[in-house]
């Protein structure tokens, strides 16, 4: 279970970061992020939702449907976290209303693995949190394929994202801590089994690329493809 970290949380994580990325051995758990100071506001972005950092959580209300379902997006401060010292990623939730809201906490990385969720300790990673209850939600860093391959690599972990599933607007949910817990299994990594897949850009289309594209005579600049 992630403790949250009332004082000195955003230092204590950026000493433990550091020391991460020296390649010492991680700590028991790791704070990502301390709601507490404030400090992480500038790595917060939001997609048909709000998010405020005050009394010691984060804030989340939806505010609008959209096209996808409403997100938060939590990012590293130096650009991916090496998370493979550690097990589980855990988000510690409270839901202030008096309705159920459905949710998901993502891990992403890049080189066109995408991300895992709390799939498959829950059903299509979704989770409910019920009504005036704290709940945490846990993902598995060492999921594996069956044939032993991992799923994501944890040492290069771009960023989380919080998904509603419960998109009435004005669905709220306080995120009091999320962080790395937990000793990491001893077995070896499998990247090397995994097909690096290069990231979407603008540009025509060339050998080794993945590009945007769009039919020629479609009218909606929004609706593209990808070669």
């Amino acid at each position: 279970m992630l403790i949250t970290m009332k004082r000195g949380g955003a230092l204590a994580a950026m000493v433990l970061l550091a020391g991460i990325a020296k390649g010492r051995q991680p700590a028991p758990e790791v704070v990502l992020f301390d709601f507490s100071t404030g400090e992480n506001e500038s790595l917060i972005r939001t997609e048909g939702a709000t998010a405020r950092a005050a009394e010691g959580a984060l804030h989340i209300t939806v505010t609008n449907k959209g096209e996808s379902p409403p997100s938060v997006f939590l990012l590293p401060s130096r650009g991916h976290w090496d998370l493979s010292g550690y097990r589980y990623v855990e988000m510690n939730v409270r839901n202030p209303g008096d309705k159920d809201v459905a949710l998901a906490l993502f891990v992403f990385v890049p080189g066109g693995w995408g991300g895992i969720s709390t799939f498959p300790l829950h059903a299509n990673g979704r989770e409910v949190i019920r009504a005036r209850a704290t709940h945490t939600l846990k993902i598995d860093l060492h999921q594996r394929f069956p044939d032993g391959t991992e799923s994501i690599d944890p040492r290069n972990v771009t960023h989380l994202r919080i998904v509603f599933y419960t998109n009435t607007p004005g669905t709220a949910i306080d995120v009091l801590c999320v962080g790395a817990v937990a000793q990491a299994p001893a077995e070896p990594h499998a990247i090397s089994g995994r097909l690096h897949v290069p990231k979407v850009i603008e540009g025509p289309p060339a050998r080794g690329k993945r590009v945007y594209m769009q039919l020629p005579d479609y009218s909606s600049p929004a609706l593209r493809y990808v070669l």
